[in-house]
């Protein structure tokens, strides 16, 4: 497979939903509610077709899981794994933070070959293939080199999606009040892969979240790996469909991060 062509589908098909996203952004939208805290809005539908539709056009036998659609039919070893609009609570309130996610994944492997964030608000495209770094746009990027973690920026994921139990030997960010003050700052801004991806490109060092899907991470973990940094799941391991959390930090802050959070 040649993953060069195949970042051009994910790249086509992040765009296509960016767009979307920005011809309704701040207008009212259909809501239909998946939990009392939860819904999904008639955009990130449109979006999740244009994405499925792109990714068909090359590959008919490829499998996807989406976010609101679930998995699709197939037996493709390659599995895309899509996040049609990231931050949708952010979205349908107009505040300015989100994004599409869209990853190539081999079962067989258990390998994430291509992953793709973009930002449509300010026409920025993070992406990567596996083995050949992380890029903004054109320029490669790279995870920050801070080493004290008084002096590191922590990015949490939502709240809400930790209410359930979730069996780890590490605390959550449900848990914060026993670690966060550790960090020089702490932020809870609502869209697991711009958070990634700013940590990808140094802006942020650390980020946690417990309760996050595949859609969520896996695209997203590809850049902060291929850019330096450190990814481990809510068991401490890689990445994987099994998965449900995600933390990752900048180049050397792993170790203290996981002996932070130990129960």
């Amino acid at each position: 497979m040649n993953l060069h062509e195949q970042l051009v589908v994910a790249k086509d098909a992040a765009t296509k939903a960016g767009d979307i996203q920005i011809q309704h952004f701040g207008k009212k939208h259909d809501i239909t509610y998946k939990g009392s805290n939860d819904f999904v809005t008639n955009v990130d539908l449109l979006c999740e077709e244009a994405i499925i539709d792109r990714i068909h056009e090359t590959n008919p036998d490829h499998v996807v899981l989406s976010e609101e659609k679930g998995k699709g039919n197939g037996s493709s070893r390659y599995l895309w794994v899509v996040d049609p609009l990231d931050g949708t609570v952010n979205y349908e309130h107009g505040f300015p933070y989100f994004c599409t996610i869209v990853s190539l994944f081999d079962k067989e492997t258990e390998d994430i070959l291509v992953g793709v964030v973009y930002n449509p608000l300010e026409d920025v495209m993070y992406w990567a293939i596996k083995g050949e770094g992380a890029y903004k746009g054109d320029k490669k990027v790279r995870v920050s080199t801070r080493k004290d973690l008084a002096q590191s920026f922590l990015t949490f994921g939502s709240f809400y999606v930790t209410r359930g139990p979730i069996e780890s030997p590490y605390k959550s960010q449900n848990e914060s009040a026993d670690f966060r003050d550790a960090f020089l700052r702490t932020r809870v801004i609502g869209s697991a892969g711009l958070d990634l991806a700013h940590i990808a490109e140094g802006v942020a060092d650390v980020h946690i979240s417990f309760g996050a899907k595949p859609w969520d991470i896996f695209g997203s973990s590809l850049l902060v790996t291929e850019a330096g940094g450190s990814v481990v799941d809510e068991q401490g391991g890689k990445i994987t469909l099994a998965s449900k959390g995600i933390i990752a930090t900048g180049e050397d802050l792993i170790d203290d991060v996981l002996s932070l959070l130990k129960k």
